[in-house]
Order: structure tokens, then sequence, then C-alpha cells
């Protein structure tokens, strides 16, 4: 996607063939020359942000500092956060039930040759991540062997 800039204000965007329709271009696209030329910017949909405090919300191309943005960077709500934990707690679960279900096997009376109580205290282990404070920093338990 690029923008095309007029008196430091995006006028159009979309893509180089879209806007310049009876231009033929390389495969590559044009020259960053021929993009001076014709007032024509990349459009840059990623920005760098505190992920602990802040996320990226997609909006209407815009400029700043020179350079075409689709992407702004928001501080997270309290709500925002609440969500996002929650959602994360939830991923950690998941993750935590599958581990737990490669594991049933290692528990059942008929199985030898495994070290039933290490296999117990990894899966009590697995169990007990929900009582860690950080969904983000999970300190996952190694798996016997």
């Amino acid at each position: 996607m690029v923008a095309i800039v007029q008196n430091n204000e995006i006028v159009k965007t979309g893509s180089v063939r879209s806007l310049f329709p009876n231009t033929s271009f390389t495969e590559t696209g044009p020259s960053d020359a021929w993009k001076t030329e014709n007032s024509v910017i990349d459009i840059v949909n990623t920005r760098s942000f505190d992920e602990a405090t802040q996320h990226l919300e997609t909006v209407d191309a815009y400029l700043e500092g020179g350079v075409a943005y689709t992407v702004r960077v928001v501080t997270n709500s309290d709500e925002y956060n609440a969500e996002r934990i929650s959602h994360q707690w939830e991923k950690n679960r998941m993750k935590r039930n599958v581990l737990l279900s490669y594991s049933d096997w290692t528990q059942l009376s008929d199985v030898s040759g495994v070290d039933k109580t290490a296999w117990a205290t990894y899966r009590q282990q697995l169990r007990d991540i929900t009582t860690q404070t950080d969904p983000f920093n999970i300190t996952w338990p190694t798996k016997p062997s």
C-alpha cells in the first residue's frame, strides 16, 4: 500500500497499480526516484510500542514525521488490560490441559518403566501454573525424562 501526498496531506491510498493504472512497472514495483517524482510514499502498518502498556489500533492512513501509517499506538485501558490478561490465562490453561493430556498415560496402573512420582509431580506443577502471578511470564515445569 502507498499514499499520494500533496501539501503534506494524504490525498489517496491504494496499491501503486490501482493508483497508476496506465503506468507500467517492473516486477519489483516503482523505484524510489519515481515515487519521489510522483509524491508517493509507502504506508507503514507497524509501530514500536510497549506491549505491557500499549497496543496498536488500525486507523485510516495519516502522516507523521513524513511517514504514512495505518496504525497508531494506544495506551491500554484498565478494561483492555483485564480482557488481555483473562485471554492469556485462557491460553495458558489450554496449553496446560494439552500437556496434562499428553502425560495421562504415565499415571495408568498398568504402566511400568516410568517414574510415576516424577510424572505426578510434573502434572501437579502444571496444575499449579494458575497460582503464578504473571500470565505472560509463566514458568513451565520440565517434563520428566
